[in-house]
């Protein structure tokens, strides 16, 4: 998997997600296609903070052919 800087920020840095609460939060991540505990653990994260989730597109013109997945996620919460 190639590391991501949104991974260590979605998971951590609960100060600012109790300060700043952003309603919508888009990023890129980067999960193995066999193996998706970093990415699962972004969105258990995320949805014990509040947030849903949608995949807004992916990033391979041919995923198929990756052995990872990468794609924009949309985040938001209704306040």
């Amino acid at each position: 998997m190639i590391p991501s800087l949104e991974r260590p920020f979605l998971v951590g840095q609960d100060g600012f997600w109790q300060r700043c609460d952003p309603r919508h939060v888009i990023v890129e991540l980067t999960a193995t296609r066999s193996k998706g505990e970093a990415t699962d653990q972004v969105f258990r994260t995320m949805r014990q903070r509040g947030y849903e989730f949608r995949r807004l597109e992916g990033l391979y013109t041919l995923p198929w052919m990756y052995d990872e997945d990468l794609a924009n996620w949309h985040f938001w919460k209704m306040h």
